[in-house]
């Protein structure tokens, strides 16, 4: 192995996105026209549903907590722990959440260590 340093440069692109372009970019897509209709609903409603985590948590603190409401606290908690339920229902069976869109399979590129699993 040479001990010599490389040096990269980084590149430095100066051109705009232009109508031709994004109708180039789009056609690249029409044959997975599928895949990215699945991935775009599958992220807005994770980012939906996210959103709403936030909002039911504000919601117990404004509601419930402040105004020393029990029952309310009660009723948004149950909602939410729905919604958890939902979430964990959508994980495979043995634990791993690599089939599911936005999610890293579990495995590394680096090399095994001794004694410990890949991936560990």
């Amino acid at each position: 192995m040479s001990d010599e340093l490389i040096e990269l440069e980084e590149e430095e692109f100066t051109s705009n996105l232009t109508a031709p372009v994004f109708r180039r970019i789009l056609g690249l897509f029409k044959p997975h026209w599928k895949w990215l209709t699945g991935f775009l609903i599958a992220i807005s409603v994770t980012s939906a549903l996210d959103g709403f985590f936030t909002y039911l948590t504000k919601q117990i603190v404004d509601q419930g907590i402040t105004l020393k409401d029990p029952a309310r606290v009660y009723e948004i908690a149950t909602l939410y722990g729905a919604f958890i339920l939902v979430q964990a229902v959508t994980e495979p069976a043995d634990g791993t959440s690599e089939t599911l869109f936005g999610n890293f399979p579990s495995y590394s590129l680096y090399p095994p260590t001794a004694g410990l699993p890949a991936g560990a």
